[in-house]
């Protein structure tokens, strides 16, 4: 091979070595990948199904916004699941399910209270959040249409309508959320600035 044919070109190791740090990265973090690769995550969730004109706006792509009508009508639902969930009440697989979506839907951040809703989640599902291990609960049977990171070393498998088909669970990422949760959860009693400021600390560790 001269020297001007290699200048341009990349060799088929290195070609190889670039798809399996792409994927590793898709696995580990989709959303990176959908924000600044929005094309090459839809390539890599698979085709959307053929009825895909009727699928909701929301969900056509990893970061869809929601209407406000759409929002509030989620936001209700989610309040009466988990005020079921407050009262002491056994909340079902379905409940379970569908509060998840809720979840993934709206973005923890914009849920107050969210650790409650978690919690019931947990419960209906009879799931750990913070199981420090590789694992993956299957729900439905379906076809991928998005990846959400819900929390670091959790990821949701949904459809392209927001169904939920699958979570996993990423054993070394959710040691590490661990560690700087137990951290803010000294602090939550003698140290109100930590406590307060709890979504900026555990930021700080994943950076």
């Amino acid at each position: 091979m001269n020297r001007t044919e290699s200048k341009g070109s990349v060799s088929a190791k290195s070609k190889a070595k670039i798809v399996r740090t792409i994927l590793g990265k898709f696995r580990r973090d989709p959303d990176f990948i959908a924000s600044f690769f929005p094309d090459l995550y839809k390539e890599l969730c698979g085709p959307k199904p053929k009825r895909s004109r009727l699928v909701p706006e929301a969900y056509q792509s990893g970061h869809g916004e929601l209407t406000e009508l759409e929002r509030r009508t989620r936001e209700a639902k989610l309040r009466k699941i988990v005020e079921k969930f407050q009262t002491g009440a056994t909340l079902s697989k379905d409940e379970g399910l569908e509060l998840l979506e809720h979840l993934a839907a709206l973005s923890l951040k914009q849920v107050p209270g969210y650790p409650i809703a978690l919690k019931a989640v947990e419960r209906a599902l009879s799931i750990n959040f913070n199981d420090e291990r590789d694992q993956t609960r299957l729900f439905r049977k379906g076809r991928t249409g998005k990846i959400q990171r819900l929390l670091p070393g959790i990821d949701l498998y949904l459809t392209w309508d927001g169904k939920m088909l699958k979570i996993k669970w990423h054993k070394y990422d959710i040691i590490r959320r661990n560690k700087a949760l137990s951290f803010v959860g000294l602090g939550a009693d003698s140290q109100n600035d930590v406590a307060g400021r709890h979504d900026e600390y555990v930021a700080k560790a994943f950076s």
